[in-house]
């Protein structure tokens, strides 16, 4: 997901990563490992893109 991420930003294209569901990304994919809000793997992937980029 992150060269997707990337790709975007580099082309104006606007995203959104909603998920409310658990998993463990290797069957479907997940923001979050429990509902408590823990993120995933991809999950922290995505926060750390957005929380680096330009203000």
């Amino acid at each position: 997901m992150m060269p997707l991420l990337r790709w975007a930003d580099t082309k104006g294209v606007s995203y959104l990563a909603w998920s409310w569901f658990t998993g463990n990304c290797a069957g479907e994919p997940a923001l979050i490992s429990s509902y408590d809000g823990t993120p995933s793997g991809e999950g922290a992937g995505v926060r750390d893109h957005l929380l680096g980029l330009p203000k």
